[in-house]
């Protein structure tokens, strides 16, 4: 019984990030907001959203560069691909 409740505790405690654009940020709480007021209209809890409006809300933002492909790499390997 001490290793399902420690198993379940482990799982609680994983954190997972997620890189957004400033558009999808806004649309991710946009629709959070949306999903609370009609949450609210049914008269059901929103705890839960309200947890993540808040983490969305307050998340801070680091700035990363992406390295694209060039698509004469790209081309090689679907190439190779479908020889294979």
């Amino acid at each position: 019984m001490i290793t399902e409740k420690s198993k379940e505790v482990r799982l609680m405690k994983q954190k997972y990030y997620l890189a957004l654009t400033t558009k999808e940020c806004r649309l991710m709480i946009e629709s959070l907001n949306n999903l609370r007021n009609r949450l609210v209209s049914e008269g059901r809890y929103t705890d839960a959203v309200d947890e993540v409006l808040i983490k969305v809300a307050n998340a801070k933002t680091k700035k990363f560069k992406i390295a694209e492909r060039r698509a004469s790499v790209w081309k090689s390997t679907l190439q190779m691909s479908a020889q294979g």
